[in-house]
């Protein structure tokens, strides 16, 4: 999957948490008394005054140049509306010019927040600036989100305009992300009435990525009652459940998978996300991942391969204290011999020799004897496949 947008953090909600207003947190900002860094972030005008009752936010940075931009975002917000903010943009071009990613990041995500519409053709251009000198960096992408965010339709008409057209397409997949986080209905609407602009008809996962994150349920209703391509239902699912994984966690991500109707589009679409989020999953603690697992097998999510990698990543973890067999104890609670006897006969019918592998490979385990044992009732043949001379183990490779 895509490397997901990062939003901008809301600026006012850092010193909202101070218990300071704008004027407030200025008092303490005296870029002096930080040790100094590399380039300068202009100056806007003099500091407000307020009562102190505890060091600002400014006054706790690292870096003078963090601490002159800081104290400058009231006076930028503070600029008449219905024009570009010179202010503002004096201060990007600044902060883009920073080499030290990690402050130039997050300085450039409180400016983000700043930004208004009128304000973002501008921005856009000093990226293209900045571009076309060889300089490129990693925060286009949110400003591409947030300029989504507070004028969706705008955004995308200002790269349309643009001569030659070149209308990169994850520019427009950041666009509409941010714009559906606001308002999915528009950006849809707008999908619908443009279907020649190219990428117009490919971005209905791009919806729901960023409208699962304003209103859950109904970006969810909208995903199940609609028809859709099953191209379209994969990505959709798969962007969702990444989404809910990284701001909710993977109860609400199984919550979330598992809650969808039981059928063979849904199913299909449930088992792609988990393969795509599988990797991120791979450091659960015993009883959480086995607490994972009953819970997507019980809704038929999860194939043979899948459980593999359940095992083999259980062995890997860094609180593993049993290898896969700590796994097993656990699922052991949680997945009853009987319920999984039927998984196995189900995955067996659909690759048997992969099934024979896995059961015997993990014979040691009580939990899977167990199995096995449930399986040899029914008639299932268990023999392993002879070797062929000559042959290597995958996992091993072959001897030097």
């Amino acid at each position: 999957m895509e490397r997901k947008t990062q939003l901008a953090i809301p600026a006012l909600a850092i010193f909202a948490v101070t218990g300071w207003g704008w004027g407030a947190y200025q008092t303490f900002g005296r870029a002096s008394s930080i040790s100094p860094a590399g380039g300068d972030i202009p100056a806007v005008g003099p500091r407000l005054r307020s009562e102190a009752r505890s060091p600002s936010i400014s006054a706790l940075l690292p870096t003078a140049r963090s601490a002159r931009l800081f104290n400058s975002l009231g006076e930028i917000a503070a600029e008449p509306k219905g024009g570009v903010n010179k202010k503002l943009m004096a201060a990007m071009r600044a902060t883009l010019s920073d080499n030290d990613p990690t402050r130039r990041g997050r300085d450039f995500a409180l400016l983000l927040d700043l930004m208004r519409p009128e304000d973002a053709l501008a921005v856009h251009n000093l990226f293209l600036e900045f571009h076309r000198e060889g300089q490129t960096m990693g925060e286009y992408g949110p400003f591409a989100n947030r300029w989504g965010q507070i004028d969706g339709a705008g955004a995308i008409q200002a790269l349309m305009d643009e001569k030659p057209l070149r209308l990169p397409q994850k520019d427009l997949r950041d666009i509409i992300i941010g714009w559906s986080t606001n308002d999915p209905q528009a950006a849809l609407a707008w999908m619908k009435d443009h279907p020649d602009v190219p990428g117009s008809n490919g971005n209905f996962d791009a919806v729901i990525q960023g409208w699962i994150n304003l209103d859950r349920d109904a970006a969810t209703r909208y995903l199940i009652d609609h028809q859709l391509s099953m191209g379209d239902r994969v990505r959709a699912t798969r962007n969702a459940a990444d989404e809910i994984l990284s701001g909710s966690g993977v109860d609400a991500t199984v919550a979330w998978l598992t809650s969808l109707p039981l059928n063979q589009e849904n199913n299909m679409a449930a088992n792609i996300a988990l393969d795509s989020i599988g990797w991120r999953l791979n450091e659960l603690p015993y009883d959480k991942a086995a607490n994972v697992w009953a819970s997507l097998s019980k809704n038929s999510i999860g194939q043979i391969g899948q459980f593999e990698r359940f095992a083999r990543d259980s062995a890997t973890s860094r609180q593993a204290t049993n290898g896969s067999l700590g796994f097993f104890d656990a699922l052991s609670t949680t997945w009853p011999v009987e319920q999984a006897a039927s998984r196995f006969t189900t995955w067996s019918q659909q690759d048997p020799e992969r099934v024979k592998n896995f059961l015997n490979q993990y014979a040691d385990s009580p939990y899977i004897q167990q199995i096995r044992d449930k399986l040899a009732e029914s008639g299932m043949d268990l023999t392993p496949a002879p070797q062929q001379s000559g042959g290597t183990d995958p996992f091993v490779g072959p001897e030097n």
